[in-house]
């Protein structure tokens, strides 16, 4: 496959470890998409963040696998460092996720909430602000957030109904 034909080539390209890790995993193969994902947080934690400023990918790639191995403190400077250079990047839900396996609902919610505000429609997005919110006790605002979210939504389908009509 050509997933191989990129490790033999390149044995310790991170992107190529982490596919080997995701395709293990889809495949049921939980030691072997393990090794994967130990091999590339071996690879890179050696690496200061800092240095990794600029490579959000890598950066995304490190967090990603430290979530996936069930640390959560390892992969969030990773996930902060690809929301500094790309505010509005997905990585944004992982990383409240993260906050809130740390029980950290007021930090789940001060990442998750410009993600959300600018991917109105992302109803993942917004269930997992609704969730922080109600962990941190405003419940109300919650409720708010999850009928905002199917409003969006039904206007979204409205509008994508009255355009496929007007083909017909």
């Amino acid at each position: 496959t050509d997933l191989q034909s990129a490790r033999a080539v390149a044995p310790d390209d991170p992107r190529a470890i982490y596919l080997t890790g995701l395709l293990a995993e889809k495949q049921r193969k939980a030691p072997e998409a393990k090794q994967a994902m130990t091999q590339l947080t071996n690879l890179l934690d050696p690496i200061p963040v800092k240095y990794l400023k600029y490579r959000p990918q890598i950066l995304l790639l490190g967090g990603m696998a430290h979530y996936a191995l069930g640390q959560p403190e390892k992969a969030k400077p990773y996930l902060e460092g690809v929301i500094r250079t790309q505010p509005g990047h997905p990585a944004a839900k992982v990383l409240a996720a993260v906050h809130m396996g740390l029980k950290a609902p007021d930090q789940a919610v001060a990442v998750i909430e410009p993600y959300a505000k600018s991917h109105p429609t992302d109803m993942q997005a917004l269930t997992l602000m609704a969730r922080a919110q109600m962990a941190a006790g405003r419940h109300a605002r919650a409720i708010q957030i999850l009928q905002e979210g199917l409003k969006v939504r039904s206007e979204e389908h409205t509008s994508e109904l009255q355009s496929r009509l007007h083909l017909v």
